[in-house]
């Protein structure tokens, strides 16, 4: 089942706002030289950016659907083997290869701090990473711009 809306905002406004929120705390970070680049993050980074999106992100959506406890919806920033048993916020693209289905993952930078949302492509029957030769996980990118935006949806468990 998938659902576009919750609490008046939708998916991509959410996601629009959590990326605002992480984006204005890397001046913050780099002061206290704790790491949040893609590859030099630490635990500091990643605590405090799932609770930013359980907060700007999950909650909200678990609100706009009446389902608080029971929407189990995909961490951030987490890889899952399986998201069969999950919720999970899907990246829409004409870009993607048919058959594929994209979990939204995670905000990574390319130039600017994270201009570009990551998504892990699934498998559309089974909702699990697809085998791919030279690499645990297959990725999608895409750029955070307003002339380009990142269309989202709802897959519900």
């Amino acid at each position: 089942m998938q659902e576009r809306a919750t609490r008046n905002r939708p998916i991509n406004a959410l996601l629009g706002l959590f990326r605002e929120a992480l984006v204005a705390l890397v001046p913050v970070f780099e002061a206290a030289r704790i790491p949040w680049r893609d590859e030099e993050a630490y635990d500091q980074w990643d605590d405090i950016s799932r609770v930013l999106y359980d907060k700007f992100v999950a909650e909200p959506i678990a609100w706009g659907l009446d389902t608080l406890d029971d929407l189990h919806l995909a961490p951030y920033d987490m890889r899952i083997d399986d998201y069969s048993r999950l919720s999970f916020i899907q990246v829409v693209s004409e870009d993607l290869p048919t058959g594929s289905v994209a979990a939204f993952w995670r905000f990574a930078t390319e130039v600017q701090p994270l201009d570009t949302a990551e998504a892990l492509l699934l498998d559309d029957h089974q909702r699990r990473p697809p085998a791919l030769s030279g690499s645990l996980y297959g990725f999608a990118h895409f750029a955070c711009s307003t002339s380009r935006p990142v269309h989202t949806c709802l897959w519900r468990r």
